[in-house]
């Protein structure tokens, strides 16, 4: 976005502390690792999230399959990712900001309300509560 002049600041627009980059905003950038650690004990999944390729690495060796820990885990990541970068572009382009714990309780009702469609994955959210 800086080489293409659509912005002068480097700094990420989330944490406000460090240069953005992948590995920062996916998943070291302390704003976001608040995210995804929270959804990460919300499905009771026991792992702390790390940088970017280690996350995907770790997903490929875990959470594969068609069990429903493995896709709720894959509903979270794509949601997580998903919603961290519109923020990033609501607080560039409109100054707009909404908080972790705003997007956590978002990011959760959008798999409650995608998942609960399929059974498989509404038993697994049955058995989850509806935020952390």
């Amino acid at each position: 976005m800086a080489k293409w002049g659509v912005t002068k600041n480097l700094t990420c627009p989330l944490c406000q502390e460090e240069d953005e980059n992948i590995e920062h905003l996916f998943f070291t950038c302390k704003f976001i690792a608040g995210i995804w650690n929270k959804l990460l004990a919300w499905q009771g999944v026991q792992h702390t999230g790390m940088k970017w390729h280690e996350e995907v690495q770790w997903a490929i060796k875990y959470m594969k399959g068609r069990n429903s820990i493995a896709q709720v885990y894959r509903m979270c990541l794509a949601g997580t990712i998903y919603h961290v970068w519109i923020e990033r572009n609501c607080r560039i382009f409109q100054t707009k900001q909404r908080s972790e714990e705003f997007m956590i309780r978002h990011i959760i009702r959008e798999i409650h309300g995608i998942g609960s469609q399929q059974w498989r994955i509404g038993n697994r959210l049955q058995q989850l509560n509806n935020y952390p």
